[in-house]
């Protein structure tokens, strides 16, 4: 575990609600994590106004670095990459059968993704059909044999491949036949398996119809969206650090209400005493006209002069205080106003 405490604790959880400190730099499931957190913290009643205001702080910092950065755009994920490739297809093709190869964990992230998208018309695909009836129980779809598939292949325009097979499964000739059974509509072919499931050729790549990626294309697709996003860790990390330096001012402004609210009250007091004197024993005969010209001056100079150099103050305060965590109230009153002698 990571123990921080302050202004440190603030800065991490501001790093980590905006992706900017984690393994995978702005992964969007990370903000999702953080408000779990915090609903987790509301249920066991563990959270106070302050630690509510942090949070909601560093959900704005979230929002607005996502908002002013490319730092969570672009996949750099295997499958949120393969989701992509199938998302633009489907934009242009519109919603079409999909066959899956494999029943490892990579198929299952793929199957999910595409149920998460509201695509149901799925071919799970395995040498052994019976190893497909958890997937077709999860996601819907149907099971199918590899022998099956090769013999007798479905209308499906994506196919995404990721067996443990030692050779390719589907050749350049297989892929013409299944063109024919599309009548030559485009097909996508996603190819995540080390080797290859599918042979390549160069017949295959120069394709006018069929959209072949392999891990080297997903590869390629990563590292330059991967770049783009360290581009903008810098630009990240100025926002964070000014929205710190904003959460402390408005901490120390929030700590210092209740001594203002305090002070203004006994100057409204002081001041309302100081009128009565004047009014009864210096000038009894003033008419009310005149009384609320000058109680309207008064005012406007007790809520000056009561506010003003506390929010002067606050700045300072929030510009000096190293921790980042605004003293108590007190605390506050001997730092900005020595005590007395008698």
């Amino acid at each position: 575990f990571l123990l921080c405490q302050d202004l440190e604790a603030i800065a991490h959880l501001f790093n980590v609600a905006s992706a900017l400190d984690s393994v995978m730099v702005g992964e969007a499931q990370l903000l999702g994590q953080v408000k779990n957190a915090l609903t987790f913290a509301h249920e066991n009643n563990l959270v106070d106004a302050r630690l509510e205001r942090v949070f909601q702080a560093a959900f704005r910092v979230a929002k607005t670095v996502r908002s002013e950065t490319e730092l969570g755009k672009g996949n750099v994920s295997i499958v949120g990459l393969s989701g992509s490739l199938i998302r633009d297809f489907i934009k242009t093709e519109g919603c079409v059968p999909v066959a899956l190869f494999g029943v490892g964990e990579m198929t299952r992230k793929v199957a999910m993704y595409l149920k998460d998208h509201g695509i149901t018309e799925i071919y799970f695909i395995n040498r052994t059909e019976t190893k497909t009836e958890s997937l077709v129980e999860q996601f819907g779809g149907k099971g199918m044999s590899l022998e099956d598939f090769l013999n007798n292949p479905p209308a499906v325009r994506i196919i995404c491949t990721a067996t443990s097979s030692p050779a390719p499964i589907l050749t350049y000739s297989k892929l013409n036949e299944l063109l024919e059974k599309v009548d030559h509509q485009k097909i996508l072919a996603i190819d995540l398996a080390i080797p290859r499931d599918i042979e390549m050729s160069e017949e295959l790549a120069s394709h006018n119809h069929i959209q072949l990626f392999n891990m080297s294309d997903i590869k390629q697709l990563s590292d330059s969206n991967r770049r783009q996003r360290f581009r903008d860790v810098d630009t990240a990390r100025e926002i964070i650090a000014s929205e710190i330096d904003r959460f402390q001012q408005e901490e120390v402004e929030n700590s210092l209400k209740s001594l203002f609210a305090e002070s203004h009250r006994e100057a409204v007091d002081l001041a309302q005493k100081c009128l009565d004197d004047l009014f009864c024993k210096h000038l009894p005969n003033l008419g009310d006209q005149e009384r609320k010209k000058i109680e309207y001056m008064l005012n406007k100079v007790v809520n000056f002069t009561a506010y003003r150099p506390v929010q002067m103050m606050a700045k300072q305060i929030a510009a000096q205080d190293a921790s980042g965590v605004a003293p108590h109230p007190e605390t506050l009153a001997h730092r900005l106003i020595p005590p007395q002698g008698n």
